[in-house]
C-alpha cells in the first residue's frame, strides 16, 4: 500500500486542492472505499481544510488497511463471535492492538 499527494492540477468542486491524499493498494490500485472517505472527511466536511489533517487521516488508514492486510482480514467483515458470546471487530482488535505498542515507560 503506498500514500500519494496530489498536484496542484487536481480540482475538487472548482477549487486546486494540492497535496490530497490517496492511497493505493500493493498493485498500485486505486482504493475506492478508503479514498471516497478521504474525499469526504477531507473535503466535504467543513473542519478539515488543513493538508496536515488529510495527512494525517491518510497515514491513519494506511496504518489500518495495512495491518488489515498483513492479518488477512477485510474492512467490512463482520464482528467475529467468541466462545463466550462476545463479539469483536477488526477495527476493536486492531485498536487494541495498538494500545499493546504503547510502552507505559515513556
Amino acid at each position: 500500500m503506498r500514500i500519494f499527494y496530489t498536484t496542484a492540477d487536481f480540482v475538487y468542486k472548482g477549487k486546486p486542492c494540492p497535496g490530497f491524499p490517496f492511497l493505493c493498494d500493493d498493485d498500485m490500485e486505486f482504493v475506492p472505499v478508503m479514498n471516497d472517505y478521504l474525499l469526504w472527511i477531507s473535503l466535504e466536511n467543513a473542519n478539515t481544510a488543513s493538508p496536515d489533517t488529510w495527512k494525517s487521516y491518510a497515514e491513519g488508514l494506511y496504518d489500518y488497511f495495512s495491518w488489515l492486510s498483513a492479518n488477512n482480514l477485510a474492512w467490512d467483515a463482520q464482528p467475529v463471535k467468541g466462545p463466550h458470546g462476545e463479539e469483536i471487530s477488526n477495527i476493536a482488535t486492531y485498536r487494541n492492538w495498538s494500545a499493546d505498542l504503547i510502552d507505559p515507560e515513556t
